[in-house]
């Protein structure tokens, strides 16, 4: 598992690596190592209109045109009243997106309380897309999984052989083996059998199918050394489902 960090500066949206979005700070500046603490970006539409439990701490907020055309909408008062309540919260930066001015009462109140504004020429989709992959990346914790994945008739499998091997997962293996003959081996003898060949061809054919379906049960099986154990993986099975367990007292 990779650990992840704590916080990430508002200034690494300014990095190279989200260079595409030409993130210009418009004030703020020097608050710009402001703290993002959630991977989760957020569109304070509702704060805007009066909901400010909506913001969360440590998120970055994106305003887009819905954003600015609804304070747009406000008579002075309510503005006002809504931007003091809004620029008091715990709120890391913000994105004004498509290139749109942000109102000049909200960018005053902001620099004043070290609220760090930026624009950005991108859609606002494009934006929380490409922040909020950024921010999981380093925020959420992530494990590395080895395996094999196929798809088997349109469905994906993922094969993972956990270890240590122990009874019960190579009894897993021995099973696996066997499923994965009679999902490949099935439908060919379905096509095959409607071919209408002779009845000794037939015959000989199943024979030989049957056979070699054998041969790589027996190969599967014995590589995973499933019987050796098979009694310690009953028992353990047993535990497991509550079986032959004296009752409390």
């Amino acid at each position: 598992m990779n650990d992840a960090v704590e916080f990430v500066a508002a200034s690494e949206l300014l990095a190279d690596e989200l260079d595409d979005l030409e993130l210009h700070v418009l004030c703020g500046e020097e608050h710009i190592e402001n703290k993002i603490t959630n991977p989760r970006v957020q569109k304070p539409g509702l704060a805007f209109a009066g909901y400010y439990e909506y913001i969360k701490p440590g998120r970055v907020q994106i305003i887009g045109e819905s954003e600015i055309n609804f304070i747009a909408s406000l008579d002075e008062p309510t503005r006002k009243e809504r931007f003091d309540a809004i620029t008091r919260l715990e709120i890391p930066l913000m994105i004004v997106t498509k290139g749109l001015a942000p109102d000049p009462l909200l960018v005053k109140l902001c620099c004043d309380r070290g609220v760090p504004i930026t624009t950005s020429q991108s859609l606002s989709s494009v934006v929380i897309k490409r922040v909020s992959n950024v921010l999981e990346d380093r925020l959420v914790p992530s494990t590395r999984l080895h395996g094999v994945l196929l798809e088997v008739y349109g469905l994906g499998v993922l094969l993972m052989v956990a270890r240590p091997l122990t009874p019960i997962r190579r009894l897993i293996v021995g099973a696996m083996g066997l499923g994965s003959v009679l999902v490949f081996i099935v439908p060919g003898l379905r096509s095959f059998y409607a071919l209408g060949l002779p009845r000794p061809t037939v015959v000989l054919a199943a024979i030989g199918i049957v056979a070699l379906t054998a041969a790589v049960m027996y190969a599967t099986l014995r590589a995973s050394g499933w019987w050796r154990e098979l009694p310690t993986a009953i028992k353990q099975l047993e535990t497991l489902a509550g079986v032959n367990q004296e009752p409390p007292e």
